[in-house]
């Protein structure tokens, strides 16, 4: 019966992703339900290895578990026995790593306001350091840390902070290592920008490029739950701007327990969350994007267009990336069912909307918590499964999206001018006189152009019959493959 609602309602009302993507099978990660998984998150190690990690928020356990080509390691305990750590379905440990180094923020019981901590690995998530407090603030309350990765393998932080009791004024701050997580810096409070105080049971997400650091946390004004972003352009020693990336005007008199998701591209930050809007309705999962020079949101909808019945909402939002190839991943509830739906796009955050595919690939039970990682044209997912009690791991691969161009050794292709508007010269740097093909795709994965048989060193490319926008191109010939992409002007 499930099967039958959840194709019925997809095709009604959410249409399905026209892109050809290429799927894995489905994997699960702990191998039934014996560490009681809640809210799992992924990373992604050296080589693009997944690491996931979740909690146990019966034992207030957390676990990690690491793939190894054909499956998952055996559930890797990441803090000591002495130590319980904060987790539940809406809210609790976070991760990130680069290369073989891996970062998860935590609060720890009996008072999980008392205090946040990182957790380090250095090979990969297979053995972790002690924990080490982040926030040194004293007898202050802290809670829900958040991790991200900066250049040289140092971590930075955000946790939100109060005073000595629970009804001081919450704000968000953030706080970095420059010792590879050894010691921490004295936090620097960047959410004092914003008007009101942070919503107080919604995570938030920080995000760093350079010395560009991002901040973006829901907002609580006189119960106007409004997503925020704090900017640094000094690696996180001031906070200098902050913008409304979101204005949906949601007015609400209790938390609603979810904070935004974001990432940088250039000066675009493309961002998910969710809100009902303006005069409440049902649960719906925003896109977003927003200019740093110019400090304007320059788009924002729903994921899905048109009105959703009072039986449908949605839920638990991740987004990752690169440039303007995009993933976000939600949990959709329709009828009862709850399922986890991706959605992909190459041409930024208007490209989400209706571009969907279904992710688990079971007919009954209700799937929560998703979360996704990127990483050269694959996108990583992972998913809390109810009816199995097991967390379950699945990626994509979206066709020919590689942001520079992949090449074997003695093998170079570049396309110049790029963007152009009328024509471009491919430009083939081969070590033989081989013939090779040229095969051009749009957005969507559909071959547009095929140009067979090809001698000469350079091709080409004219706009003739193709509109304004982004293709890939996948050059082919016995020895190479590469892909790559062009723009096309209006």
């Amino acid at each position: 019966m499930k099967y039958l609602l959840i194709l019925l309602t997809l095709t009604l009302s959410l249409p399905i992703n026209a892109q050809t993507l290429t799927w894995s099978a489905e994997f699960p990660v702990t191998g039934g339900n014996n560490y009681n998984n809640v809210r799992p998150r992924i990373a992604l190690t050296t080589g693009n290895t997944p690491i996931v990690m979740w909690g146990d928020d019966i034992n207030s356990v957390v676990f990690t578990a690491k793939w190894n080509g054909s499956g998952f390691t055996t559930p890797v305990k990441i803090h000591s026995d002495s130590i319980d750590v904060f987790t539940s379905y809406w809210a609790g440990p976070e991760i990130d790593a680069s290369g073989d180094t891996v970062f998860i923020g935590l609060d720890l019981l009996p008072d999980q306001f008392k205090g946040t901590y990182s957790i380090r690995s250095t090979d990969g998530g297979l053995t972790f350091d002690d924990t080490v407090r982040i926030d040194n603030i004293g007898d202050s309350l802290a809670a829900y840390a958040s991790v991200d990765i900066a250049n040289g393998g140092n971590p930075v932080f955000t946790y939100m902070r109060s005073g000595t009791v629970w009804m001081d004024y919450w704000k968000y701050t953030v706080v970095q290592s420059t010792d590879g997580g050894d010691t921490f810096e004295k936090d620097v409070q960047a959410g004092l920008l914003v008007t009101g105080e942070a919503c107080d049971c919604c995570p938030a997400t920080v995000k760093t490029e350079g010395q560009r650091q991002v901040l973006m946390f829901r907002n609580n004004d006189n119960n106007l739950r409004e997503n925020w972003m704090v900017y640094s352009d000094d690696g996180g020693t001031s906070f200098i701007a902050s913008g409304l990336t979101d204005t949906t005007n949601w007015v609400v008199n209790q938390c609603p327990s979810y904070g935004p998701d974001f990432i940088i591209s250039g000066n675009t930050l493309h961002s998910t969350w969710l809100s009902r809007g303006v005069g409440g309705g049902v649960e719906r999962i925003y896109v977003g994007s927003y200019d740093i020079n110019t400090m304007k949101i320059t788009f924002q909808d729903t994921i899905s267009s048109g009105d959703l019945p009072t039986a449908n909402f949605q839920r638990y939002s991740r987004m990752d990336g690169e440039g303007d190839l995009l993933g976000v991943v939600f949990q959709h509830i329709s009828f009862g069912n709850a399922d986890i739906l991706f959605a992909s796009s190459t041409t930024g955050t208007a490209g989400l909307i209706d571009n969907f595919d279904s992710v688990n690939t079971a007919t009954v039970g209700s799937q929560l918590s998703p979360d996704i990682a990127y990483a050269d044209g694959t996108f990583h997912i992972v998913w809390q499964d109810e009816e199995s009690g097991d967390v379950m791991y699945r990626n994509v691969s979206v066709p020919y999206t590689s942001i520079a161009t992949i090449a074997q050794p003695g093998l170079k292709v570049t396309v110049s001018p790029n963007p152009f508007h009328e024509f471009a010269v491919m430009k083939i740097n081969r070590g033989n006189t081989n013939p090779y093909s040229v095969e051009i795709y749009d957005a969507s994965g559909r071959v547009v152009r095929n140009y067979p048989n090809q001698n000469s060193d350079q091709l080409v490319i004219t706009k003739s019959d193709l509109r304004a926008g982004m293709y890939f191109y996948k050059f082919i010939s016995i020895e190479y493959i590469a892909n790559g992409k062009f723009i096309i002007s209006e």
